[in-house]
């Protein structure tokens, strides 16, 4: 990864330096998800082994789960299976936090790229749990914590898709319950 990383950061960089203007290019990743044990591994590798001119941000991803009611241990009740998934929105706090701490003094942004309710690899799961009611309100309480924490950025996947169980929107830009949620946070 670092290789490849460095060789394509070396190369874009190359196009966008006379248009910089003395600033540092927003070149970033690793987009690492959240749910192995040791994806902070991930950060700390990527702004300690990689030249930091090279770095603008660092993008990582949180979701309430990735598993179906039942699935690999997650609770069969709905009710059970939400509560577990809103005790973890103060998560994106602690990880922000403990991003910032990697980042410190670096110049180099905290993003966080997708946050979401469910990543399950099935596109019915996640439609079923993403494009709620339940959805919007676990963004919101997830989006204050990492507000709170002071992210540098949170993106939501907009996606005007026809079926994919990520996006704000459809595929005719009829938006979904978690459209209205950012748009309240972002009016306030």
């Amino acid at each position: 990864y670092r290789r490849i990383y460095e060789e394509v950061a070396h190369a874009v960089l190359r196009w966008l330096q006379p248009h910089l203007q003395g600033r540092k290019p927003l070149i970033g990743g690793p987009a690492v998800e959240g749910f192995q044990p040791f994806w902070m591994d991930w950060v700390w590798r990527c702004v300690n082994e990689i030249d930091n001119s090279l770095i603008g941000f660092v993008d990582w991803h949180r979701y309430g789960d990735w598993r179906n009611y039942g699935e690999a241990g997650a609770p069969r009740d709905p009710a059970v299976y939400r509560d577990l998934m809103m005790y973890q929105a103060p998560d994106f706090e602690s990880r922000d936090q403990a991003i910032s701490r990697a980042l410190h003094a670096r110049d180099i942004r905290n993003i966080c790229g997708e946050l979401n309710c469910h990543s399950h690899y099935e596109t019915p799961v996640r439609e079923h749990f993403n494009y709620t009611t339940f959805a919007a309100a676990y963004y919101v309480d997830s989006l204050l914590y990492l507000m709170r924490s002071g992210v540098d950025a949170e993106m939501f996947w907009t996606g005007t898709e026809d079926y994919g169980g990520y996006g704000m929107m459809d595929k005719h830009g009829q938006p979904r319950p978690s459209f209205y949620a950012k748009a309240l946070c972002a009016q306030h």
